[in-house]
């Protein structure tokens, strides 16, 4: 491997860096730098997308559920949703 292709993947985030800034991106904004560096990954690696695309979706579907029914899920049951899509991303990566 050459020096310009080791230092690419030096600077490259990992997948599990990646969904760790999209899961914080659904709770508060992240830098531009951030942004620039998730759009990135996301071209290129479809676990990432689909990890983005469920969390997208999951919480889509929990906000309208709260709108509708007045029921809020607790922050265990969040957590446990979060960790279990950030194993099958990680696990997807490999």
């Amino acid at each position: 491997m050459n020096y310009a292709m080791r230092v690419m993947m030096k600077m490259t985030p990992t997948c599990q860096d990646i969904t760790a800034k999209i899961s914080e991106s659904l709770d508060h904004p992240v830098s531009c730098p951030d942004k620039i560096r998730i759009r990135i990954h996301l071209i290129t690696c479809s676990a990432c997308r689909r990890y983005r695309d469920q969390l997208v979706q999951i919480t889509n579907l929990v906000s309208r559920l709260s709108d509708e029914t007045g029921y809020q899920l607790g922050d265990e049951a969040k957590e446990k949703i979060k960790s279990t899509l950030e194993n099958e991303s990680s696990a997807g990566a490999d």
